[in-house]
């Protein structure tokens, strides 16, 4: 079976690194330090809230946070927190609309809670875009060889991503 469709076929991949740096200490006296964890899970969720506040439901993306770090122990508040994630995108409109939100709300958050806040965005693959006429080829030679029902249409883009996209975004295929 072989499926396709023309358009945006697989998403634009990038991972994210946030550092929330504040001031560690002890636990019994909180007021002492500056927490970073309640910080860094203030970030995780107003990330999913920019997805579906901020981004066009009918261009979406896909923000993941998957992993947070902090701490060593249970009697001491660390100094940061870590939070790493992947964004999917199958626009460059929307996936440039992300990465503008996702620098904001670092910025807006850690500042209003007297934190330092530390992004790293790493662009990975971008959309790969099959041209609609070699869809359409590739789509007529595979039912002349195989059979009509060995094509399927895809309605949707994927979130996999492929290195593939670099190529088509110089020579359209």
């Amino acid at each position: 079976k072989f499926a396709g469709r023309p358009g945006p076929l697989l998403a634009a991949a990038d991972s994210w690194k946030i550092v929330v740096t504040g001031k560690g200490g002890h636990a019994s006296m909180p007021h002492d330090c500056i927490d970073p964890i309640p910080v860094a899970c203030e970030i995780v969720q107003a990330l999913q809230h920019l997805v579906v506040s901020r981004v066009n439901a009918f261009d979406p993306v896909v923000m993941t946070t998957t992993k947070i770090e902090a701490g060593t122990t249970s009697n001491v508040i660390p100094e940061s927190a870590v939070i790493i994630g992947t964004l999917r995108s199958t626009s460059e409109r929307s996936r440039e609309i992300a990465h503008q939100g996702i620098a904001r709300i670092v910025k807006g958050i850690t500042e209003a809670h007297g934190l330092e806040g530390d992004l790293q965005l790493d662009l990975g693959y971008p959309v790969t875009v099959n041209e609609g006429g070699f869809v359409h080829f590739a789509r007529d030679t595979i039912e002349q060889m195989f059979g009509e029902d060995h094509y399927i249409p895809l309605k949707t883009p994927m979130n996999g991503a492929e290195d593939f996209s670099y190529l088509l975004e110089k020579w359209p295929g």
